[in-house]
């Protein structure tokens, strides 16, 4: 995420161009009250208000806006450095009687919303770029030109669902539909109109970002969420599919009391510790005999059903003698093997209607079509014989893990206490008739794993947690955090009692109030604002904590205890956490940021451009509105390297000056 900073160290308001829905550029438009709404798996958002009267220049005039008109809907807005956002919502209104709009754009992949996919039924690879006829990423981006696939997950070159949507527009059909069936994230670069596929169950990118009371976290609460708690899990797919067939307790249902354990009786401990110590002994056997009953459901569909197929023709050249094409294999199935021992049987017939025919030639054919079907037969019941074994083997293992099987019956009352029961049912998981024994496994196998990473997720309270940070993007000293802050990366929140990785999801900042300013992040297994128990880990956090931090700005600004912050925190109420001066056009906030001096207009009531900064040790002065300085006074980065304390700015009126050090530049 870039952020750019003026030569003052302080973060430098975004260019908005106003562009035609081609994308072709109309100018740069002059806006207020800015503010921006970054997200990382929804559609970002940028509010903006156009004023009909630019704002003063250095002499005190105003000028009409002459792209004032020109701002309307599903115009585009192309930010640098951010990309491109349509404009949807516009409103006008008049302000100290001077029309405005009011506009709210949305970053380009909203246009997705305009896109309808119909009768969309199958089954499907998301992604296959070696042939786009089978892939339904290629089939669907086939309704909006110009945009691309760009980096895609490997493991969606196989992950295969059945969807049937009767009508859904583009875009919640990709973030809700096909993001829940194949557990991905469709992450939009507006900026570039490419669209990255991300494995939902993945580790995100981690940065070395540090949060805590210590450096930039003011204060936080939190509260967990228990409702939702699920320890006992039915999976099912569409139709009659379960898990049962390759589930180790052969039931449809998995469970998981990790989190309550603590909680329990001595003895209910010790049995579950029991059982999970024989789960986890049988369950690598258990899988050994269902990939041989697998491989041996393959070898049966082989014995039955395998080529060549065979065809029988005559000798013209000859004596007309009967032969077949091609040879005769054992490999052949039984199936192609009965085939051709009925079209024998056919010529035969012929032969011995007509009269006249010899057919010993024939019936040499035929002995040794019986003789291979009878080796075939051997071959099949063998095979059969051994599934009936391998399954009594899985079935003596399910007997063994049924869970009432393992406990008293005192125990399984208690435990049972801790069994929270719900359904998982995904429809996009099917099995038909007409797919093989191996293939049916393969979706229960598939339909089994969704479950338990889902189980895995849903077994432990979720928490949410609001935090009250210091603007750390607006501040030149943090760039080093600021260079990693990218959403959809993770950073370590510390919060003394809970330490957790959250993912970045979300960014709102106000440029017009560097003090709003809130970060919107998720469970690094889930995409919401909650936070399992589960991420959260105690002990050291390996984070970079050798960051060298300007100690008078970080008291100033973060560790509230300098006598701006104690007055704001005891005279003030904190959520306001300003003050505004009594005179009528005047305006002085005092925050975290450092001291603003602000006046306006007394016959326009527009605000001027001239302001000025007091933060830390420095005071600064602007002629526009701070997206360039004039004047710096203190703490300052000097030319030839490192900082000085001194006065920078293109005039210096005095009488008389003396020096011991002077840089003047052209």
């Amino acid at each position: 995420m870039y952020y750019k900073f003026d030569r003052w160290g302080k973060i430098e308001r975004p260019q908005l161009i106003l562009c035609e829905i081609s994308r072709d550029r109309i100018g740069e438009i002059d806006t207020i009250q800015l503010s921006m709404d970054l997200k990382y798996n929804n559609i970002s958002e940028v509010h903006f208000t156009v004023s009909s009267i630019n704002k003063m220049n250095m002499n005190g005039e105003t000028t009409p806006n002459e792209l004032f008109d020109e701002v309307i809907e599903l115009r585009m807005i192309y930010i640098p450095y951010f990309g491109w956002f349509q404009l949807r919502d516009i409103v006008e209104k008049y302000d100290n009687y001077i029309l405005q709009k009011e506009c709210i754009a949305y970053s380009a992949e909203c246009m997705f919303q305009n896109k309808q996919v119909v009768n969309l039924e199958g089954e499907f690879v998301l992604y296959n770029p070696l042939d786009t006829s089978k892939s339904l990423m290629h089939l669907l981006f086939s309704r909006v030109p110009g945009w691309s696939l760009g980096n895609v997950d490997g493991v969606f070159l196989t992950r295969q669902r059945t969807m049937d949507v009767s009508s859904k527009d583009l875009y919640s059909l990709m973030t809700t539909d096909l993001a829940e069936a194949y557990e991905c994230i469709f992450v939009f670069d507006y900026d570039n109109y490419r669209v990255d596929i991300v494995d939902a169950t993945r580790t995100f990118r981690p940065t070395s970002i540090y949060l805590s009371y210590h450096n930039l976290i003011k204060s936080s609460t939190v509260k967990p969420l228990v409702e939702n708690i699920i320890t006992a899990m039915a999976v099912y797919g569409g139709g009659d599919l379960s898990i049962a067939g390759v589930n180790p307790n052969g039931s449809d249902t998995i469970y998981n009391v990790d989190y309550f354990k603590d909680r329990m009786s001595d003895g209910l401990q010790r049995a579950l510790a029991a059982y999970e110590a024989r789960y986890a002994s049988l369950q690598s056997t258990y899988a050994n005999y269902l990939l041989q009953y697998k491989n041996e459901n393959i070898n049966l569909a082989t014995l039955n059903n395998n080529a060549p197929q065979y065809t029988v023709d005559f000798d013209s050249s000859r004596d007309g003698t009967c032969r077949i094409t091609p040879s005769l294999t054992s490999t052949s199935g039984l199936g192609q093997l009965e085939a051709l021992y009925d079209a024998l049987q056919g010529v035969r017939g012929a032969r011995i209607e007509k009269g006249n025919i010899p057919y010993t030639d024939v019936n040499s054919i035929i002995r040794q079509v019986e003789s291979a079907i009878e080796n075939k037969e051997r071959d099949i019941t063998n095979s059969e014989n051994r599934l009936e074994s391998l399954m009594t083997q899985l079935q003596g293992i399910t007997n063994q893990l049924k869970m009432e099987n393992n406990f008293t019956n005192d125990q399984w009352v208690e435990l049972n206490q801790y069994f929270i029961f719900d359904t998982l049912q995904d429809n996009t998981f099917i099995w038909t008739d007409i797919m093989t024994e191996e293939q049916k496994q393969n979706v229960q196998q598939e339909l089994y794993e969704f479950g338990q990473r889902a189980l895995n997720r849903a077994a432990y309270p979720r928490y949410t947690f609001e935090i009250d940070s210091v603007n750390f993007v607006a501040l030149p000293e943090f760039d080093y955090f600021t260079e990693q802050f990218e959403l959809g990366t993770t950073f370590t929140l510390d919060l003394e009692k809970y330490t957790v990785k959250p993912i970045l999801l979300g960014v709102h900042i106000n440029f017009e109030d560097l003090t709003d300013f809130k970060l919107m992040y998720g469970n690094k297994t889930k995409l919401d604002d909650s936070f399992s128990w589960m991420d959260f880990n105690g002990g050291n956090v390996n984070a970079s904590n050798t960051i060298s931090f300007d100690l008078i700005k970080i008291e100033a600004m973060a560790k509230n205890n300098d006598i701006v912050t104690e007055f704001i925190n005891g005279s003030l109420i904190a959520a306001v956490n300003s003050i505004k001066s009594t005179e009528e056009y005047t305006d002085v906030t005092i925050d975290e940021n450092g001291i603003r001096l602000r006046e306006y207009d007394t016959d326009t009531h527009q605000l001027k451009p001239y302001e000025a900064w007091m933060r830390g040790s420095q005071l600064v002065f602007s002629d526009n509105n701070f997206n360039s300085a004039k004047l710096a006074l203190g703490r300052i980065t000097s030319p030839t390297g490192g900082t000085v304390y001194g006065l920078c700015t293109e005039r210096l009126i005095c009488k008389s000056m003396t020096r011991s050090e002077l840089m003047i530049g052209d």
